[in-house]
């Protein structure tokens, strides 16, 4: 997509200084995208944002509601990115409320406010959500990070349907990936050794939003044979318990 009068495109990427993040940043670059990084690791003050502090992120809020409309009208995507990863069970989580500020509350108030700020100027945009399969399938000792996978997917759907009606030309795009090769897995008991290369998944994730005509699209992307596959079945609640003990529930 790209509005009249544009020449220069924007991806904001929350959460693209490493992992898949950074890979989709050097993806756009390649499609003459300009990456534009959000996270606590980069150098430029104005895109430094941590998603465990809110007033860290109601600044970045701020600074987006103040942006000039030649500003704003560059922001083509939207890339959300970020999330941490904890697995242990509920009952000992170290601090369940961390894990729901980064990947539900706090980057759900940053696209409300690039929402509000572009519907001002009736400025469209293209959300890319980075769920994960997780949003479908269910783990033990991973029921927090699961559940903030499935309202990360329904939120971008429902917000599809809100900016069909009120900011026309936008677009969402929700991808839910297996497992890839990054840093989340540290401190974990998962071997992501044979996890998908962050850099092919990337360039199929580009790949599938440019080429995108309806409002909303929604994908996996799965190791299929070994090699990353994009699949667009869609997986009902039940299968999420396929690879776990079943028991009678009274």
């Amino acid at each position: 997509m790209k509005e009249y009068g544009i020449k220069e495109q924007e991806a904001w990427i929350l959460g693209g200084s490493s992992g898949l993040g950074l890979r989709l940043a050097l993806e756009a670059t390649r499609r003459n995208i300009v990456p534009v990084v959000f996270g606590r690791n980069v150098n430029d003050q104005k895109r430094l944002v941590d998603l465990s502090d809110r007033e860290s992120v109601l600044a970045l809020c701020r600074s987006i509601r103040n942006l000039q409309e030649q500003e704003l009208r560059r922001v083509l995507y939207f890339v959300w990115n970020a999330s941490v990863f904890e697995e242990r069970p509920l009952w000992n989580m170290d601090d369940l409320g961390a894990m729901v500020a980064i990947n539900i509350l706090n980057p759900t108030t940053i696209v409300q406010a690039l929402v509000e700020a572009k519907e001002k100027i009736g400025s469209p945009f293209h959300l890319v959500t980075i769920a994960s399969r997780a949003a479908w399938k269910a783990w033990p000792d991973q029921a927090v990070y699961c559940g903030s996978k499935a309202f990360q997917a329904q939120f971008s759907r429902a917000l599809a349907r809100e900016l069909e009606r009120d900011l026309k030309g936008s677009r969402v795009t929700i991808v839910m990936p297996g497992g890839i090769k990054t840093n989340i897995f540290n401190r974990t008991s998962i071997d992501p050794s044979r996890f998908m290369d962050p850099e092919v998944v990337a360039e199929m994730i580009w790949h599938e939003v440019l080429e995108q005509q309806r409002v909303c699209d929604w994908f996996n992307v799965l190791q299929q044979d070994g090699q990353p596959t994009v699949s667009r079945d869609n997986f009902v609640p039940e299968l999420a318990y396929e690879q776990l003990p079943r028991r009678t529930i009274v």
